[in-house]
């Protein structure tokens, strides 16, 4: 339980960006994970960790660190498909166009064959659109940022107070980044109809 405690913890101190704290918590645990054999935490805190290293601008140190997440999770697709996701996110910051744009679309494809993945699933969306843009794309990237605003916005619905409403779409940086593509891209945020 400590070792899910400090991945989480990780995962939300890479989200705030105090990305050196995170570093030292997810390498933590890490060490627990190998201690108790545990894949999952392992896979979850390496790409966290992979985060984290993009986000410092360590783009090969994070795409060499989510490669080993994608091969380990073959067998648990929720986690490969955020690990794909993270991995084309350090291709890109990286300038890998088309490793980047294979790495997502290859979340994607996973993604829609889950229908939905309880981390990371934003993400997935949002690095497909980034991605898109990135490689000249427009039209596919328009469409990947409308069906992530969507998605988003679905979700959000689901929430019944307005004031964590407003924070999910406004204080989650992935949520966030999905907004402003698509104000940018799409136009005004229509009203959701479910």
């Amino acid at each position: 339980m400590v070792g899910f405690a400090l991945s989480n913890l990780g995962a939300l101190l890479v989200t705030s960006g105090a990305l050196a704290e995170a570093r030292s918590v997810l390498e933590r645990s890490l060490e627990m994970a190998k201690l108790h054999c545990d894949r999952r935490m392992d896979s979850a805190s390496r790409i966290y960790l992979s985060i984290a290293h993009r986000l410092e601008g360590r783009s090969d140190e994070a795409s060499r660190l989510v490669r080993g997440v994608v091969d380990q999770t073959e067998g648990a697709p929720p986690l490969q498909t955020y690990a794909l996701a993270a991995l084309a996110q350090a291709l890109l910051a990286g300038g890998d166009m088309s490793g980047a744009l294979e790495a997502a679309l290859r979340a994607r494809d996973l993604l829609v064959r889950l229908g939905n993945i309880d981390d990371g699933e934003s993400m997935v969306r949002v690095t497909l659109a980034e991605v898109l843009l990135a490689t000249g794309d427009a039209d596919g990237a328009r469409q990947a940022i409308r069906d992530a605003r969507t998605r988003l916005l679905a979700q959000a619905e689901n929430i019944t107070r307005p004031a964590w409403r407003e924070s999910f779409l406004e204080r989650v940086p992935v949520h966030t980044r999905t907004m402003a593509l698509a104000k940018e891209w799409i136009g005004p945020r229509e009203r959701f109809t479910p």
